[in-house]
């Protein structure tokens, strides 16, 4: 039976079939207040056109995961607009959807940087924070080892030789000459290879490195224990001192 050529009041097995959902579900419905169909004499219930046309919008609605009381809302409003409303939900569940990959990519940050979860936002998601130039060294980051197969061979090999040297230095006050020649040789690696970046960025890699996340962890196995905590001090003296001669 087509809906279009009903023309007549539809029986409880009729408009299940109709709308092709099982008899229980109009039952639920009616019991929560959303259609009310009209009862015969003998008791049965009998569903008009315009209960199938308020059925349809309600099956429309759940599958949009709108809640029975949403639903009971929206149906009472005189200016109802299934259209209007959906596209209004669409919107609501992008924004969900954006605001969940945003939580599981500060929840990855977190695991790899070993920053606090406050430090893992900013460093994933404000741009006043630091220049736009800066994004590209932040995906490499955070991406870790899925990000270093894209990274140039002769930058990552610089990379690894810059913390060989601070694994070379470590013993020697992270203040003196030869370890802030090589937080700058450091800072001129990345500037060179991957991203320009300014003091701010440079401090968060020091926070990084200081911090017991992945990152920290890779640094360390790759150049001895205690190199990640080492350059982190040596950047953050290095751009400290910078920093006072700006401003």
């Amino acid at each position: 039976m087509e809906q279009k050529d009903i023309e007549r009041d539809l029986t409880v097995s009729e408009a299940a079939h109709v709308l092709g959902i099982a008899e229980s579900r109009l039952r639920y419905y009616e019991k929560k207040g959303l259609v009310t169909p009209r009862r015969t004499e003998s008791g049965y219930r009998m569903y008009s056109r315009a209960d199938l046309e308020r059925l349809r919008n309600i099956l429309l609605l759940r599958r949009f995961d709108f809640s029975i009381r949403e639903i009971r809302q929206a149906l009472a409003d005189p200016d109802f607009d299934p259209e209007k409303l959906l596209a209004k939900q669409e919107q609501v569940q992008r924004q969900r959807a954006r605001h969940a990959e945003k939580l599981a990519g500060i929840a990855a940050a977190v695991r790899f940087t070993g920053l606090l979860p406050d430090e893992a936002a900013m460093y994933m998601a404000e741009p006043e924070a630091f220049a736009e130039e800066d994004w590209d060294l932040f995906r490499a980051l955070r991406l870790g080892s899925e990000q270093i197969g894209r990274l140039r061979t002769e930058g990552f090999a610089c990379f690894n030789e810059s913390l060989g040297i601070f694994a070379a230095l470590r013993g020697t006050p992270p203040d003196s000459e030869e370890a802030q020649a090589a937080a700058g040789a450091f800072f001129r690696v990345i500037c060179d290879y991957f991203a320009p970046i300014g003091l701010k960025l440079y401090l968060l890699i020091a926070r990084i490195f200081a911090s017991e996340g992945a990152a920290a962890r890779d640094v360390d196995a790759h150049s001895g224990e205690g190199t990640a905590a080492y350059a982190a001090e040596c950047i953050r003296i290095w751009c400290e001192r910078r920093k006072s001669q700006i401003g």
